[in-house]
């Protein structure tokens, strides 16, 4: 019997053994429980049916999603904390020109002037707020502090000068009618939904009429108000939106009327302004080298 099952694997009365269904020659493996396939032989997954058409809804929403140009895209030398960069690299240039409506030159210069706002109070290679509405010569209002936000894309509490020429792009005289009218909608719209609601527009309507030295009633206010929303409020959801924000700009273009900078004429300042300080600063100079002279002459 020992001879038998030894050598043919067999059982008492020459019936052959049952393996057990777990049983396996010691070093080999258990076979895979699916046969393999082979590339050929795997079901192809069925094309993606091609999208629906957007309207022009869809087209402008997905368009007002996307981060701007300008946006969280800060380069070395451009605003960190306790730069002392002189001038910008020409690639730093380069990207700047493709993202804003300014030249080479243009570019040098706002970066100078940036460099002179954002060390007017500390030298930190920033501006803050307080150095922002120097600059502008605005006193504290509403509007200053929207502009403020909108500058500071990163919401970090400062403007660097990625944020702080890209903001000048849009309101100079070569911001596109499209950037402005988006740019001022976003005044507006403090929350961020993309829409103007009934109290966010009396906000900013009664601290532009304060700035301005406006009385009105709080009647005439709401009259106001309600007009507004009468005439905007396309679809009576009781908001405003960007669409219906676009078609009042048209009918009433005054309300872009401080959506553009007369960026020559402030940089011209400014540049006279620092050549009045290297003046007062060459003759401080002199002043002082010739008094040591006199005090030298003197004491021979």
């Amino acid at each position: 019997g020992r001879q038998q099952q030894q050598g043919g694997g067999r059982a008492r009365g020459g019936r052959p053994r049952r393996r057990s269904r777990c049983h396996r020659p010691s070093g080999s493996r258990a076979p895979p429980l699916l046969p393999a396939r082979s590339a050929r032989s795997q079901p192809r997954r069925p094309a993606p049916l091609p999208a629906a058409p957007a309207g022009p809804r869809q087209r402008e929403q997905r368009r007002r999603r996307r981060p701007s140009a300008c946006a969280g895209r800060p380069s070395s030398a451009m605003g960190q904390k306790g730069s002392s960069v002189n001038s910008l690299k020409r690639k730093h240039i380069k990207e700047l020109m493709i993202q804003t409506h300014f030249t080479a030159e243009e570019i040098e210069t706002l970066y100078a002037h940036f460099r002179s706002i954002a060390s007017s109070q500390t030298d930190d290679g920033y501006i803050d707020r307080d150095e922002f509405r120097e600059a502008i010569g605005l006193a504290e209002s509403l509007f200053v502090d929207r502009l403020f936000q909108l500058f500071d894309e990163n919401n970090d509490g400062v403007i660097n000068f990625q944020e702080f020429i890209c903001g000048l792009s849009i309101l100079s005289i070569r911001g596109t009618l499209e950037e402005k009218m988006l740019f001022s909608f976003r005044i507006y719209d403090f929350d961020s939904d993309n829409k103007i609601s009934n109290a966010e527009l009396t906000s900013m309507l009664k601290t532009s009429l304060l700035e301005n030295g406006v009385q009105f009633t709080p009647a005439q206010i709401e009259l106001i108000i309600r007009s507004t929303f009468e005439e905007a409020d396309a679809n009576g959801d009781g908001y405003i939106e960007f669409d219906e924000y676009k078609r009042i700009v048209q009918d009433h273009p005054s309300i872009l009327s401080n959506m553009t900078l007369d960026l020559p004429r402030i940089l011209e300042h400014r540049l006279e302004l620092a050549k009045q300080q290297q003046q007062h600063a060459a003759a401080g100079s002199s002043a002082s080298i010739s008094s040591k002279r006199m005090s030298v002459q003197s004491r021979g």
